[in-house]
């Protein structure tokens, strides 16, 4: 994802869910940037992975069935936005939606705390 100002409201690029088929189906939108609420922070996302749970989520066989989507849980990225301490904290996510945080490259760990991704 990639975030861009457009007209005042910061835009970001997504691959985006819109209705169930195939995964080749699926297109790059731009959609506007959502604000982070109490205990989320915003990741810009450096790199994703597109991973079975994807695919499933894509073809409409997975229990969550709202539409539109935004899939990628598997992400490495930095905290743009969210408590001021976590923000430049590179992260990664995991397919439950918690997010893992990296503070000092020898060590990587997973808070208790459980900040979740916008």
């Amino acid at each position: 994802m990639t975030a861009e100002s457009s007209g005042g409201h910061e835009k970001m690029r997504v691959v985006l869910i819109e209705r169930f088929g195939e995964p080749s189906e699926l297109r790059q939108r731009e959609v506007t940037r959502p604000d982070p609420r109490e205990g989320e922070v915003l990741v810009k996302v450096h790199a994703a992975a597109v991973n079975r749970s994807d695919i499933l989520n894509a073809r409409g066989l997975v229990p969550f069935k709202t539409l539109p989507r935004i899939p990628g849980r598997d992400f490495a990225g930095v905290v743009v936005e969210g408590p001021r301490d976590l923000v430049g904290t590179e992260v990664w996510g995991t397919g439950d939606g918690d997010l893992g945080f990296t503070r000092d490259p020898r060590r990587i760990y997973r808070p208790a705390w459980g900040h979740r991704g916008v």
